[in-house]
Parts: C-alpha cells; structure tokens; sequence
C-alpha cells in the first residue's frame, strides 16, 4: 500500500514547496508569518530530493508509482466534474466576490 501512495504523496509535497517558492518569487509583497529557515536554499534542496525520489520510485516501481499517480487523476477529474455539476450557495458568491 505504501508503495501505491507514496509517489503521489511525495508529488503533492514537491508541488507544495515549489508553490511556495514561486510565491515568494512572483508576489514578495504577500505577508509572511512563517518564515522559511535557510530560504530559498533549503526548499530547492527538498525540491532536488523530492524529484530524484519521484524518478527513483518510476523508475524502480513503475506499476505502483503509475498506478497511485492514475489514482490521483481520477480523483481530480471526478473533484473537477462534481464542482460544475454543484449549484452555488449564495453564501460562495460572496466569499469568491461573484
């Protein structure tokens, strides 16, 4: 089970920190209440790690890793179909400025 998930977990990391550092990169001027120790150093350094563990489990795993990251898709999709089927509350109008 492990080795179904971890690909797609560890994909979800990467983007996560890459997300963060395209932040940092494109809007400085957003509030900060967490700074990153050793930044922008140590998010690139998990990000090198991240990409060379999700190469590593393709490569070394490729039905498990292929299979979790399908998973993953399936999931997207069927997110992506029920948010244009679900009508809007009011109250998300609101919220999102619609």
């Amino acid at each position: 089970m492990l080795e179904y998930i971890q690909f797609s977990l560890i994909l979800w990391s990467f983007l996560t920190v890459l997300g963060v550092v395209f932040l940092r990169r494109t809007r400085p001027e957003l509030p900060r209440p967490y700074r990153t120790w050793g930044s922008p150093v140590t998010p690139i350094i998990f990000l090198a790690v991240a990409l060379f563990m999700m190469i590593y489990l393709v490569v070394e795993r490729p039905v498990q890793s292929l299979a979790g990251l399908a998973t993953l898709l399936a999931g997207l999709l069927v997110y992506w179909l029920l948010s244009r089927l679900a009508p809007r509350s009011a109250s998300q109008g609101a919220v999102t400025g619609e």
